[in-house]
């Protein structure tokens, strides 16, 4: 079920926002909202085959990694747009 609720929040609401605000004025937060959208991608191949590199470190672990990467990625678009005076 979060798998489902990620999916409407990032792709269904957020994408097409982010998609006209890059339009908008090619902004750099755009960029990175739209990056950190795409890295998140990697979660749904990963969930399903199930990838582990290890019995301590299985397809959760991974994913949570991933959604750590991308948190890193979405801070740094906030970061952007408050050192520009834009948000």
């Amino acid at each position: 079920i979060a798998t489902a609720h990620i999916g409407v929040a990032l792709y269904a609401i957020g994408l097409p926002l982010e998609i006209s605000m890059y339009r908008s004025g090619h902004s750099r937060e755009a960029i990175y909202l739209m990056a950190g959208s795409a890295l998140m991608l990697v979660i749904a191949p990963v969930m399903a085959m199930k990838i582990q590199f290890s019995p301590w470190f299985n397809h959760n672990d991974i994913s949570h990694c991933v959604i750590a990467a991308t948190m890193l990625i979405f801070c740094k678009s906030a970061q952007t747009g408050l050192s520009q005076g834009k948000i």
